[in-house]
């Protein structure tokens, strides 16, 4: 019983480090990649509607680089998230006209995917304890069920051993 409580919270835990592995793990070498030379094309102000407060503008900036000999537009100004949501549309305008278009930019890259890249480099700090905390969490987890089984399986062998004792039936 209890070692299916223990696959449940491991499943969860696996999730947990999947998705932080995926989502939140990728930026944090980036501050170590190579960088080139990239230009503002565009940075628009999107209205978005929120469901728990409303309305949030985005300033969606797009740039574009050159590696080796691709050419390629981008999104990702911090690495973990692509767009900043603002409350009023006046701080995401002010967060466009940090980036004017055909202005210079520093744009890291990922070297083996080029196509990865960002201009402000570096993952959020907790990421790596929350990703490899889930792993280490999870083998615990499947670990501790394998035991409860086992348990679980001995507990049973030796109840039946003693009823049939107690009722003097023979093997």
């Amino acid at each position: 019983m209890r070692s299916g409580l223990f696959l449940a919270l491991a499943a969860i835990a696996a999730a947990v480090g999947g998705v932080s592995g995926a989502f939140l793990m990728p930026g944090y070498g980036s501050e170590s990649w190579p960088t080139t030379p990239g230009t503002v094309v565009q940075c628009d102000v999107e209205k978005h509607r929120d469901d728990e407060d409303g309305v949030r503008y985005v300033a969606k900036l797009r740039y574009r680089y050159q590696v080796g000999e691709g050419t390629f537009h981008r999104f990702r100004i911090d690495y973990w998230r692509t767009r900043v949501g603002f409350r009023y549309r006046r701080d995401a305008e002010a967060r466009c006209a940090e980036y004017p278009i055909d202005a210079p930019l520093t744009v890291y890259y990922r070297p083996d995917l080029p196509l990865e890249s960002t201009l402000i480099p570096g993952g959020l700090a907790w990421a790596p304890f929350l990703t490899y905390g889930s792993g280490v969490l999870t083998v615990l987890l499947l670990l501790l069920s394998m035991a409860s089984t086992v348990l679980d399986t001995v507990r049973a062998r030796q109840e039946r051993a003693r009823l049939r004792r107690e009722l003097g039936v023979d093997d």
